[in-house]
């Protein structure tokens, strides 16, 4: 089943797997024949002709009861898309219905000024890492001078001490770096997993933040066809029961599903009850 069909009406075709026992002619009749002296119906000669019975034999078939039902499908699980942080959207890569697959991205914001940042956060790392090779080098030097007796103690110690602030410059550059990268990452929005696009809400220009959906995403490996079952037959239905739906699109492909919920309550205005058939989406 095409993901685009979560939007389309259904037919359900419910199946009650009913089984009566319904005779069966047997292709030879059975014959009974009376003891030799026995009193049969009637008298004299005719009282020692052999009696035909016909007999039946009982065999058991199903019977299908069609219960139609209009419907809507439905995915399993529907996800509002959104975007982390503020911003106006640059890009738009996707229509409704279309299907897309999970990591693919779908839409992006603005990212000049956070590209900036990254770049600003990416000249600090390699500021520090210039800065600790060079502390590194006095520190290296002074060593060996502390090993001749050329310089006292202290001296060898504010060497290392430098060294060491120089090697933190660098983890706090590099933990800038990740912080504005991840800011960036911020500003595309990605598939959270393998689906169909539902409804679009909004447009390339438009500011969003993080309070806004951009779009649903519905899973499609499973579907829920809502049937909305009137009073009079909801005796004719039950959790469990094997199903079979049409797609108007597909009519001479049915796809086979099992109630899988009943709501508890009759709806009041219009007497019907909700029930849910979970089918397969090959």
């Amino acid at each position: 089943m095409a993901g685009i069909l979560v939007f389309l009406t259904v037919l359900v075709a419910g199946i009650a797997g009913v089984f009566i026992w319904l005779p069966k002619f047997l292709e030879e009749p059975s014959v009974v024949r009376l003891p030799q002296g026995a009193s049969g119906p009637g008298r004299g000669a005719a009282s020692d002709l052999p009696v035909s019975v016909r007999t039946f034999k009982a065999s058991r078939i199903e019977f299908t009861d069609i219960l139609p039902v209009m419907g809507s499908v439905r995915g399993t699980r529907e996800v509002d898309l959104k975007f982390e942080t503020d911003g106006t959207i640059r890009e738009m890569n996707f229509r409704e219905g279309d299907l897309v697959a999970k990591g693919d991205t779908l839409a992006a914001l603005d990212d000049r000024e956070a590209r900036l940042r990254v770049d600003y956060a990416d000249s600090k790392v390699e500021t520090a890492l210039a800065q600790l090779r060079l502390a590194e080098q006095r520190l290296s030097v002074n060593e060996d001078l502390f090993s001749i007796g050329a310089i006292i103690e202290a001296k060898l110690r504010e060497a290392e001490i430098e060294a060491e602030q120089a090697e933190t410059q660098v983890v706090t550059a590099r933990r800038e770096r990740a912080l504005a990268a991840n800011e960036l990452g911020k500003l595309v929005l990605r598939a959270p997993m393998d689906g169909v696009i539902g409804t679009r809400e909004a447009e390339v220009g438009e500011v969003v933040n993080p309070q806004k959906i951009v779009a649903t995403l519905i899973e499609i490996s499973q579907v829920d066809v809502e049937l909305g079952i009137i009073e009079r037959d909801i005796e004719r239905i039950r959790l469990g029961q094997r199903v079979k739906v049409q797609v108007d699109s597909l009519p001479a492909t049915p796809f086979e599903g099992r109630i899988d919920n009943l709501a508890p309550l009759i709806e009041g205005k219009s007497r019907t009850l909700t029930a849910k058939v979970r089918v397969a989406n090959p």
